[in-house]
């Protein structure tokens, strides 16, 4: 493994597990939405999985059978992949529930203040 590899595998280790602690941060800072539970778990595996590819690209856990790494290299993806794209999915509907809630709102306050000038 290169050093440039190297390099970039830490770095993207890194950067997996912050982008995870923000996506928790969110979640608990607003706790609208689950979905931000599951995008969290999804990035969170995802770190694990190239903290792992990094690991055995090292050397450093020569002792991995082959099931192992097929297990990592193919099942891991597909449920941090699965978790992402169903919480963005379930995020996208409150979003734009959001919207429409926000829209009436707005029309209200509206309807209310030509109501309390009228007075």
């Amino acid at each position: 493994m290169s050093s440039i590899e190297l390099v970039s595998g830490i770095v993207q280790v890194v950067v997996l597990f912050i982008a995870a602690y923000f996506s928790y941060a969110i979640h608990t800072h607003n706790r609208v939405s689950k979905a931000w539970l599951a995008v969290s778990t999804g990035l969170v595996l995802m770190g694990l999985h190239r903290l792992f590819s990094l690991l055995v690209g090292m050397g450093a856990l020569p002792g991995q059978s082959i099931d192992t790494a097929n297990m990592m290299d193919v099942g891991l993806p597909l449920i941090y992949s699965l978790l992402l794209a169903a919480g963005l999915m379930y995020m996208k509907g409150n979003f734009e529930r959001f919207e429409i809630l926000e829209s009436r709102a707005r029309e209200k306050f509206k309807a209310f203040h030509k109501s309390r000038k009228g007075k």
